[in-house]
């Protein structure tokens, strides 16, 4: 394996876009742009959105990079050591003849208290694995033990079916025992962790007791106990074996009975939080909507004014929707019937930027359809909001209809008063820019058959040029042109079907977002149409702007 020390050649220029984030992809990143932290900080995972901007990485303390994929360039060879291993998430690739070398380069920087990066495309396969390896290696964890704690910070960790087999020969070959079931792997490789542990054996060979499987609880970060070097003498009588075993045994039944939730739909007739009986519908024009990263704290701080919160992300996977997000599941639960005790409405954002080859390839409308009114109801929400940014010849306006057709009827059937909202990047709303030919493999059009499949499209009115002066003269038009065009065109004249969005804050990630003059117009403007939309809530620091917005239109 060679290091690479090609640098991107982006500078900006629009006709390059594919290079930098795509106009709108900054919607889609965490407070750390996706990053996942580990290690008090000195470990990173993450997808390609966290490693194109250079600040970001710097704000990090970034000084190595691990690109585990073929076609991202590595952006910054002047700030950063790099190591790439050109590989496709394929489960028969051999990832696992990196394992050493890339080990090695991690633990030196780590050692040496320096931060890594670990990258591929999504952060869900490709570097999970070789996290997980690392983990195992140098942390002393088993491979349950490793997927316990990453799943814990980085809900979509799931490496693929033959990168968890070299994974599980790798365990074997530290501690001669495996500690994951593969087949119930291969099953659901997104089920609860402790749902893959093996049953737990105990051997009374030559009168020893050996541990044959790992607790799965998350605590148990330790490996001492069935490493071959460590068996114990059997000091119990085979009655207390058994016993020990029944209870080990029962706890995991326990636990996934108690889990059970974070995978099956509930019955039809649970609601797990419901808006206070005395909450009023406020009109559209007063409608203030702000996203939320799931594994952001502080979401219930969200103050009385603002109407709808959109959580993101969950993720479409094999054609459905995963019925998790990034952040723990009992703090979104608190999160959202703190919501909705200040009659703030709350609906799951599905999909996102690092998620566009899932969202854009569903083949079963309907099994999608399904799946997004099972994450509905297993966490008590209000709706949906649909994210699906792919662009040129990756997006199809004919699979887009099939599957928002597909949900619009199974989530209205229902229950009517679910909210389906869809968000939509601001150059398709403007002819003269989605249809120029020389920028076919970075754009689209706006489709206009999903206009009565949605409440309302979210207008992504930000991260549109990275020069300034021509991002703030494109601010400064936008309610005598784009918006227009928008309203009169392609919303049929319809005032109240869309927000316009602002980025705040390090949300604005591409070029600068809209000065606190044109935020102010901007606002005057929706207050006769249909409201704002704010990305990202975490970033507006004590919510000044969103307050100031909420003074305006209510």
């Amino acid at each position: 394996m060679q290091r690479t020390y090609t640098a991107s050649t982006s500078d900006g220029d629009e006709k390059i876009v594919p290079k930098k984030p795509r106009l709108g992809a900054i919607r889609s990143l965490s407070i750390q742009h996706n990053a996942t932290k580990l290690l008090d900080g000195l470990l990173y995972i993450g997808g390609n959105d966290c490693v194109n901007d250079l600040l970001v990485l710097q704000t990090m303390d970034i000084t190595h990079i691990v690109n585990c994929t073929r076609e991202t360039p590595n952006y910054f060879t002047e700030h950063f050591e790099y190591l790439q291993i050109p590989i496709n998430d394929d489960p028969d690739v051999n990832i696992d003849m990196y394992f050493e070398e890339i080990c090695t380069f991690i633990h030196k920087a780590i050692e040496n208290k320096m931060a890594c990066m670990v990258h591929c495309s999504h952060g869900m396969s490709r570097s999970a694995t070789i996290v997980l390896a690392y983990l195992m290696q140098y942390k002393e964890m088993t491979l349950l033990q490793a997927l316990t704690y990453l799943r814990s910070l980085r809900r979509v960790v799931s490496p693929n079916i033959g990168f968890m087999q070299q994974l599980l020969t790798l365990e074997l070959s530290i501690y001669q025992v495996n500690s994951l079931d593969l087949q119930e792997y291969k099953k659901d490789r997104f089920a609860p962790v402790q749902d893959l542990a093996m049953v737990p054996i105990l051997s009374t060979q030559d009168n020893e007791c050996q541990l044959l499987a790992t607790p799965t609880d998350p605590e148990f970060n330790r490996v001492d106990s069935i490493r071959p070097s460590s068996k114990k003498k059997c000091l119990v009588p085979f009655i207390s074996v058994i016993f020990l075993v029944s209870v080990i045994i029962g706890i995991i039944f326990a636990v996934k009975s108690n889990n059970s939730s974070s995978h099956k739909a509930p019955s039809s007739n649970v609601q797990i939080n419901t808006m206070p009986p005395t909450c009023t519908v406020k009109s559209p024009k007063e409608r203030i909507v702000v996203f939320w990263g799931s594994e952001v704290d502080g979401c219930s701080l969200i103050p009385s004014g603002v109407t709808h919160v959109n959580i993101g992300f969950a993720l479409v996977q094999n054609g459905i929707v995963v019925p998790t997000f990034q952040g723990n599941k009992a703090t979104l639960l608190n999160c959202i019937a703190a919501l909705h005790t200040k009659c703030i409405r709350v609906l799951a954002s599905i999909g996102g930027a690092t998620n566009v080859d899932q969202i854009a390839n569903v083949n079963d409308p309907n099994a999608f359809a399904n799946s997004a009114l099972a994450l509905i109801q297993e966490y008590g929400l209000d709706g949906v909001d649909i994210d699906n940014e792919a662009v040129g010849t990756q997006y199809s306006a004919e699979k887009d209809i099939a599957m928002m057709t597909a949900l619009h009827t199974t989530i209205k059937a229902k229950d009517p008063n679910y909210l389906i909202t869809y968000d939509t990047l601001v150059f398709e709303g403007v002819n003269s820019f989605c249809s120029d030919t020389t920028r076919a493999s970075y754009s689209r059009c706006f489709t206009s058959g999903l206009v009565p499949l949605v409440d309302w499209f979210n207008i992504m009115a930000y991260n549109v040029y990275s020069d300034s002066a021509t991002a703030a003269a494109f601010y400064a038009n936008a309610t005598q042109s784009t918006f227009e065009e928008w309203f009169n065109i392609h919303l049929n004249g319809d005032l109240t079907k869309a927000t316009i969005g602002i980025c705040v804050g390090s949300g604005c990630g591409y070029g600068d977002g809209p000065s606190n003059s044109i935020i102010s117009s901007w606002t005057t403007f929706a207050k006769n149409h249909g409201g704002m939309m704010i990305y990202a809530g975490s970033t507006d620091n004590n919510f000044i702007i969103t307050k100031s917005i909420i003074s305006i239109l209510q």
